[in-house]
This record gives structure tokens, sequence and C-alpha cells, in this order.
């Protein structure tokens, strides 16, 4: 099956004008063939919608309007990565995977304890960083007086059965070097809280447990800036075709560039968020962070020029 073969199937009838296909846009409906498409370039617009229906990857036409078969012989043409290479990861032989056992530490004792005039301290610590009651009951908080963590907040990870696969702890001392510790298995394998998370939904990747908590709903942090196609929660979210939304600390733009740059390479375009140059996510209060998403940009061409052309 040739391209135009596909794109005729799904988009039905189509008009040759120079080295562009006009078809007839199935969001606007315009009454002319409006939406172009550029074969040799792998570039296509609707000149009615504008950016919300134009890219620089065919098949995000291809995957958003036609059926399995169609996708699949798209894929065959172009070359588009296969997902049933992640099959391999965490599908077919996630039970074959050596998991690693872990356990809170034994002198964790949650901040949503009746005993709260003893938890002073680590509550008026989280009260400073903008956490409310309701944040320390949803991501179930806990705090260490003594042992190995001694002085250090918990942030517990649960898989999507709601067993423990992780944890994050925090020193509330600003005498201690090392303020994060994680514990658990590798973060390629595991995904922060996904007894949370909904793939269906909007999902918002940010770097620290902070971040994610001053987001709200649906946000994974990543522990860090890295993120490909080796990671479980790369894999689930292509797998899912979550609407992605990311947002790294100030000048890690570099980052965000090849994580979406990746995800690209799988057919899912993700939005990313601008920055407060002065804050990171986990200093905002939620209000501003809801301000900045609103100018959210997906990830194409013309956002990554003027993303390069603000570093200058």
């Amino acid at each position: 099956m040739e391209k135009i073969q596909i794109l005729q199937e799904i988009f039905g009838k189509s008009f040759q004008v120079g080295k562009e296909r006009l078809f007839f846009c199935p969001i606007c409906k315009h009454y002319k063939p409006k939406l172009s498409i550029n074969l040799d370039k792998n570039v296509y617009k609707c000149w009615i919608c504008g950016p919300s229906l134009s890219g620089e990857n065919i098949y995000f036409l291809i995957k958003k309007f036609g059926n399995i078969k169609q996708q699949n012989s798209w894929k065959e043409l172009t070359g588009s990565k296969d997902l049933s290479l992640f099959n391999d990861f965490f599908i077919d032989k996630k039970n074959d995977l050596k998991i690693e056992t872990v356990s809170l530490p034994k002198e964790f004792v949650s901040l949503t304890s009746s005993e709260r005039r003893s938890l002073i301290r680590p509550l008026s610590y989280l009260r400073r960083r903008g956490l409310s009651t309701a944040d320390i009951f949803k991501w179930r908080l806990g705090y260490c007086f003594s042992g190995f963590y001694e002085d250090r907040i918990i942030f517990p990870s649960f898989d999507k059965n709601g067993d423990l696969n992780y944890f994050v702890s925090r020193s509330i001392s600003n005498s201690i070097r090392n303020k994060y510790l994680l514990c658990g298995r590798n973060k390629k394998e595991i995904i922060f809280n996904e007894l949370d998370i909904d793939f269906q939904n909007d999902v918002y990747l940010v770097e620290g447990v902070f971040d994610a908590i001053k987001v709200g709903q649906n946000s994974i942090p990543l522990l860090g800036t890295e993120l490909n196609e080796e990671s479980l929660l790369f894999q689930k979210l292509v797998w899912h075709d979550s609407k992605v939304f990311l947002s790294l600390d100030p000048g890690e733009e570099l980052k965000e560039e090849k994580i979406a740059k990746k995800f690209k390479e799988y057919g899912l375009e993700l939005s990313i968020i601008p920055k407060d140059k002065s804050r990171d996510i986990g200093e905002m209060t939620r209000e501003d962070f809801e301000l900045l998403k609103k100018y959210s940009k997906v990830n194409n061409f013309q956002s990554l020029v003027e993303s390069k052309l603000e570093r200058i």
C-alpha cells in the first residue's frame, strides 16, 4: 500500500498542487481542501485550523484519524518505531525481572498521624514549602526522627498494584550536604506513584517530588532530567498515547528538547511548559503554575527555534 493510498483512505479525494497534496480537513470541515500534506518533507498543515493541526510528522495524522491497519501500513512504509519492542521490557518479560524488595525505614512515622504535636517540626517545614494537609495525605508523606534517614521527610512511591517500589527522602536540616537520598529499584523500572496515574488524561512530567506535588493531579517526578525509551515511564506514555506536558527546572532546556525529540520518534507530541527563570515549580504557588501552563507550546520546529533564540 502506497502512502498516498493510505492518506486517501483516511481523508478522501486529494488534489496535487506542486509538491503538496491538498485534502479536506476533518476538523474544520472547510468546503475547500485546506489540509496540505507534503510527503517529501513529512509535514502537514491545515490553513484554517493553523497550529492546532500542523506538524512535522505525518504519522501524527495517521494515528489521530486512521485505523490500526492504516497505522501499521504507514509504519512499514516509513520505518517508524515499532512499539512491540516495548514488550520485551514491561509486558512479556516483566514477570521475569528480579524484583528488589523495598521497605520503608523502620523509624518511619506517618505525617497523617493523630500525634501531630510531636510532628510540628516536619509539618512546619512542609507548610513553608507550600504544602497543604491534603497534599500530605495524598502523597502519604512520613518522617524519621532517628536512624539512617533521621530528620528527613519520606516520599513513598507505590506501583499500580499498591506495592511500595521506591521512596525519596529529603533532609529538613540545612546542615546536611546530601539533601535528597533515593531508595529502591532502578529508576528506569518504576513510575513514581503509578498507583495514582491515569494515562488516559493529561500527564505532567517534572524533575522532583516537590515539583510534582505543586503540579497536583496526574504529575510524575522524573527524579532527574533524563527520560528515554529504556524507561518504563517513557514506554507507558507512548503505549497509551498520553498527552504529555513537560517542565524541567530553568537551565534544562536542552534536556527538554532531547526528551521531546525522543517522543517525536514514536509519534507522540509533547508540550513544553514555559519557565519562571527565577523559580522552580516546587517554589511556585499552584496559581502561578496554572498561569504558566496556559502558555505551553507543542514541541515542533518553530518552538525549537524560539527556544534556541531565547538562550542566545
